[in-house]
Formats: structure tokens, C-alpha cells, sequence
């Protein structure tokens, strides 16, 4: 009996050794783990500190890239970055949203070329004609927005769009109307065209740098304006095609045309 009690005194002994041992082999590597992620969390630290505040990283160049409208003193300063700035200092989202604040701005992408440089890449929006309305005259994008107010003295050789004041049906179908006049092959071209006209009754009407005065109606643009071209070829051969004329393509089973000057008559009187 006795040596059956020394036995297990001994055996319970070996145990603890034995976890002993394993404890403290498990807090030496615990101790290993913290002592090497203290070591990367002050290197990390250091290295974050020393690339924010390293000359290395300071702003020199700013490039910026697809400005038409607005220009790169504009878009610098609407950025608002400045040289010698830290480069990786710059909130890019930041920067984007305030370049975006710019009328003329459609889009803009911001890109780090370290160590020092910064890229703009600005897309434009790009006006297809001008719209007057509420006193004044707006560039329109090809979603039918206005988003700018032509200045005082500016000129720009886009069609305008008239009668479009509460008519928000006519004005959404203008985009498609002048991108088929931008279309090749029809006539008359988008350059030729001076003023679309919008009326709740008769749709649209184009009137031409040549004195022109063409009815379309609401619907069937491309169709209507291929008619067209047979009946202007006509009246070239008689001599016709010049000067002032009222052509109503209205209904698709016919064309009218007549020795009229709209311009001169007003419109709808």
C-alpha cells in the first residue's frame, strides 16, 4: 500500500512538471509574440511618421489632363492641393468632390504617382445646344440638363432651344432630336441648324441658318428627315432651295412646302 501512495506521488509530481513546463514554454512564446507585435506596431509607427513628414513624399508636380472648358489654374485651385504638400497626405475623395463642384465638371479620377507627383483626369460635360429659358440662356448636356448660364458676351455655335418653358415632355425628347441631326446623311445637319422650336400642339420645328423653317412634329425625326432630301434636291434643280421656306413634314404621308419667312412673320401668329 505504500509504495501504491509513494507511486502516485510521484506520478502527480512528473505531471506538474510536466505542465509546468508546458506553461511556461506557452508564456515564452506568448511573451516572444507580443514583444515582436509591439516591435511592428513601432516600426509601422515610425514608417507612417517618417512617409507624412518625409521630403521625399512633398507634392512638386500637379498633371492635370483632359481640360477644355475649365482650365488648370481653375482646376489647382478647386483642388485646393498646394506644392511641397505631402503627397500621401492628400484625401483624394475629398479633392474629387471638390473639383466636382465646377459646372463643367461630368467626371474626374485623382492618381498618386509616387513619390511626388499628382494626376487629374478630368472629363468634361459637352453642351448640344442652348436653351432659353426663365430669362436666360443655359448650355443643355445631352441628358437634357441645363447646367451653365451662357455669359454675358460668349458666344457658342450650338442651335437654341426655344419654347421649352413648361413643356418638361419636349424637353426630354430634344437630346434624341439633335443627336439624329448630329447623325450623318440627313438633312439639314446640326450645324445648319440655328433654333429648335418646341409648341404643346405642333412639336418641334427647326429653323436653318438659311431661312428654313421645318415642322416635325413629335416623333419619327430620322424618317420624316429622309423624306426630306428627294424634296430639297427638287427644288434645287428648280432653283427653289434658296431663300425663305415653310417645309411641314408633320404627317409622314406628305410634304408641304411654301414660299414663307417665318422669321419675318413670327412664329404660330
Amino acid at each position: 500500500m505504500k509504495r501504491s501512495i509513494k507511486s502516485r506521488i510521484e506520478t502527480k509530481k512528473n505531471r506538474l512538471k510536466r505542465r509546468s513546463k508546458k506553461i511556461l514554454w506557452e508564456t515564452a512564446k506568448a511573451s516572444v509574440l507580443t514583444g515582436a507585435i509591439a516591435v511592428t506596431a513601432t516600426s509601422m509607427i515610425f514608417i507612417y511618421n517618417y512617409m507624412f513628414h518625409s521630403p521625399y513624399f512633398q507634392l512638386e508636380e500637379v498633371i492635370v489632363e483632359g481640360c477644355g472648358r475649365v482650365t488648370e489654374k481653375e482646376l489647382i485651385a478647386l483642388a485646393g492641393v498646394k506644392h511641397f504638400q505631402n503627397i500621401l497626405a492628400i484625401n483624394l475623395e475629398e479633392t474629387a468632390r471638390r473639383i466636382r463642384t465646377n459646372p463643367w465638371v461630368a467626371d474626374v479620377e485623382l492618381e498618386r504617382e509616387l513619390p511626388d507627383k499628382l494626376v487629374i483626369k478630368l472629363s468634361e460635360k459637352r453642351p448640344i445646344a442652348l436653351i432659353k429659358k426663365d430669362g436666360g440662356i443655359y448650355f443643355m448636356d445631352s441628358d437634357g440638363f441645363m447646367f451653365e448660364k451662357l455669359g454675358k458676351g460668349e458666344n457658342a455655335d450650338l442651335p437654341v432651344l426655344t419654347g421649352f418653358d413648361k413643356n418638361e415632355y419636349l424637353l426630354k425628347k430634344s437630346p434624341e432630336l439633335i443627336a439624329c441631326l448630329s447623325s450623318r446623311g440627313l438633312f439639314p445637319e446640326i450645324n445648319d441648324v440655328s433654333e429648335i422650336r418646341g409648341d404643346d400642339i405642333f412639336g418641334f420645328s427647326l429653323v436653318t441658318n438659311g431661312g428654313l423653317c421645318i415642322e416635325l412634329g413629335f416623333e419619327n425625326y430620322r424618317e420624316k428627315l429622309e423624306r426630306l432630301k428627294p424634296v430639297m434636291a427638287d427644288l434645287a434643280v428648280k432653283n427653289l432651295d434658296r431663300g425663305f421656306l415653310h417645309i411641314n413634314l408633320r404627317d409622314p404621308g406628305r410634304v408641304i412646302v411654301q414660299k414663307r419667312n417665318i422669321l419675318k412673320e413670327g412664329y404660330r401668329t
